[in-house]
């Protein structure tokens, strides 16, 4: 709560010196990430300067983000200095920057001093640092000067919060059983649970509503998740996320009865059964629905759990009948045409999205 506050008072105010500081790495970098784009929704013809305390390449020196404050805008105009990783920068360790000696990385840290509590005009500054150590004299003044934005490691009581926030980004509110169950499975891991929520979002279509059941059909394992996700984009016709889903599951692959993945040709076979599988279910589903049976009557005929017994019967609602059945015989002959001549599995599976989602 404290995070989220500051850094909406961060993105409505954009002082000219900020930090995100603590122990979590996705709050930092969603902190900094969301300043930036309010810094440029306010200035967007400014210029932009990121230093990394680490990278693939050599790693940034002090000097260097002295250089940017003391440079001023190339163009003349607001200039954003974005310092990732700042603890690495400002507080290198003993010794100074480089194995300097004492008194030059002294010298460094007053000309660096003087330019954050003298920033030039139109100029900001953001740092993402996982600590500013108040026992060294540097840290405690730049905590001081700078407005501060805390990115501790989240308490997983908070999470369930967080997550009905990032699902209003997304455009779509979580049932509270859904959010329990995503913090179950991933505790305060927020890098994964943000992930979770935009492949949920995707899966949920145009459902206002994250449910629980969406997030079980998740939990159970990825490729049941891509499977039921292939088959809504199959349902609502939308061929570009269908394509996509069946070139995840493809890469994801399925598992044997022996738990060994697999993957390529192998999963892609696989999956086109279980494809044609659902679909004949589908076929009885529907059925089920003109014979006006109940989903508990329906889930006793075809030895299903209630649960998936509703939630297919909720599915088949939304196709004709006559449309199932071409479905169905399209899919079967796809899958005589592969056994026969052989071929590209994959494609054949891409095919079969295509096809399925022609109207």
């Amino acid at each position: 709560a404290a995070h989220r506050e500051a850094r909406r008072r961060a993105e409505a105010e954009l002082p000219r010196l900020a930090a995100a500081c603590g122990e979590s790495e996705f709050l930092r970098a969603e902190a900094i990430r969301r300043f930036r784009a309010a810094w440029f929704a306010k200035y967007p013809g400014g210029d932009l300067a990121v230093v990394r305390g680490l990278g693939e390449g050599r790693p940034a020196g002090l000097a260097e983000v002295i250089a940017e404050l003391a440079g001023g805008s190339l163009f003349g105009s607001d200039k954003l200095v974005l310092v990732y990783q700042a603890d690495r920068l400002i507080f290198p360790g003993r010794g100074g920057q480089g194995g300097a000696a004492p008194e030059k990385g002294n010298a460094r840290e007053l000309a660096f001093l003087e330019r954050v509590e003298n920033l030039p005009e139109r100029t900001w500054l953001f740092l993402e640092t996982a600590s500013l150590p108040k026992n060294r004299p540097l840290g405690k003044r730049l905590a001081a000067a700078a407005f501060p934005i805390p990115c501790p490691t989240p308490n997983q009581r908070d999470i369930p919060a967080w997550l009905a926030e990032r699902a209003g980004e997304l455009g779509k509110a979580i049932a509270p059983a859904a959010a329990e169950l995503l913090t179950r499975a991933h505790g305060a891991d927020m890098g994964a649970l943000a992930g979770e929520m935009e492949k949920l979002a995707v899966f949920a279509g145009d459902a206002a509503e994250i449910s629980a059941g969406m997030a079980e059909l998740f939990m159970t394992g990825s490729v049941e998740f891509d499977i039921f996700g292939f088959g809504n984009a199959i349902e609502a016709g939308n061929r570009r996320q269908a394509v996509s889903f069946a070139r995840r599951i493809a890469v994801q692959g399925t598992r044997d009865r022996g738990g060994r993945r697999e993957g390529g040709e192998d999963s892609a076979h696989k999956v086109l059964s279980m494809l044609a599988g659902t679909l004949r279910l589908l076929l009885l589903a529907k059925v089920a629905l003109v014979r006006r049976l109940a989903p508990a009557a329906f889930a006793a005929e075809e030895k299903l759990s209630p649960m998936r017994a509703a939630r297919v019967m909720e599915a088949a609602a939304g196709f004709e009948l006559p449309r199932l059945r071409r479905m169905l015989a399209r899919m079967a002959g796809e899958m005589r045409r592969l056994h026969d001549t052989g071929g590209d599995a994959l494609l054949s599976l891409e095919t079969m999205a295509a096809a399925l989602t022609e109207r």
